[in-house]
């Protein structure tokens, strides 16, 4: 028996940061969320010759999986086409393949949410890694949608005709340099008056934002986003520092609409949006690597292959 299961990162298009505890479960988060075709690839396979992790990755977070879950592979293969630690949820998309691909082994029929939801509890509350719901559900569910959080996550999802607008316009890449504090998040965990200001600011964007796109406005929509990452630099000092200042700084200078580090920032993975006609020249002069992305509309697959 052999069963194979993927799962698609996020881009958090508005609202980053509002999905994390206590903050969602006082006053309520909200996010825009993109799911991209960068995806995390378990295979359970009997027959492989040995264990495969992706580079950088860490076999304690599969194996944590494996003893909490109750079900070890005799082998396994692991992959991924992007990079780790680069602010678009590649652990959580992790833990959603490893979640799909051992109820599909244990023969448990778990839906998205609920996958979602083991997968959130399973890198928070037993691995600890602090961190919001907005990647597992992501992950789970595939396409855009907005994700509204308390206790419980509310998912409404986009038809691919809301987003249209925005994909000529959204280029991704990545700096080069993953970010080197893998707790950056945890400055979410006591909230202060300010924070819990700012993030209000951030939660209040995502309507606007949605507007934006439904009225094909994208030069508001990269407002907006410019707008929401000075909040998130506000909101945890962790989010920026100068070499990611400067690239901002610079991409405006070379024609982009608005734009973010991605995930919880510091380096890795950060996305613009850029009219197309100025789009070969942004990608000649900003000086980091283009990553071509779309949208992964399908969210978790898995399979058995008898």
């Amino acid at each position: 028996m052999i069963i194979k299961s993927s799962a698609p990162c996020r881009l958090s298009l508005m609202g980053g940061s509002t999905d994390i505890s206590p903050y969602c479960e006082r006053f309520g988060g909200a996010c825009l969320s993109l799911a991209i075709n960068i995806r995390q690839q378990i295979v359970f396979d009997d027959s492989l010759p040995e264990s495969v992790i992706p580079q950088k990755a860490d076999w304690k977070f599969y194996n944590k999986f494996f003893e909490m879950l109750d079900y070890t592979p005799k082998k396994f293969r692991a992959d991924f086409d992007g990079e780790i630690t680069g602010g678009i949820g590649s652990s959580a998309a992790a833990a959603v393949a490893l979640v799909g691909a051992i109820a599909k082994a244990k023969d448990i029929k778990y839906d998205r949410d609920e996958i979602a939801r083991v997968a959130w509890d399973m890198e928070v509350n037993k691995i600890g890694l602090f961190g919001g719901r907005q990647d597992q559900w992501a992950a789970a569910h595939g396409g855009v949608n907005l994700f509204e959080f308390t206790d419980k996550v509310k998912t409404t999802p986009f038809s691919p005709e809301f987003i249209k607008p925005v994909l000529p316009y959204l280029m991704l890449f990545h700096t080069g340099k993953n970010r080197k504090n893998s707790k950056i998040q945890e400055g979410f965990k006591e909230l202060t008056s300010d924070q819990i200001r700012y993030l209000d600011d951030i939660k209040e964007l995502v309507p606007e934002a949605i507007k934006a796109i439904h009225k094909g406005d994208i030069k508001e929509l990269g407002a907006l986003l410019n707008v929401s990452w000075e909040y998130k630099k506000r909101s945890n000092k962790g989010v920026s520092n100068k070499e990611v200042d400067d690239l901002m700084d610079k991409a405006k200078e070379l024609g982009a609409l608005g734009g973010k580090s991605s995930g919880a920032g510091g380096g890795g993975y950060c996305f613009f949006l850029v009219d197309p006609l100025r789009q070969e020249q942004f990608k000649r002069e900003i000086g980091i690597k283009y990553v071509d992305v779309g949208i992964s509309w399908d969210g978790l697959q898995v399979r058995r292959v008898d």
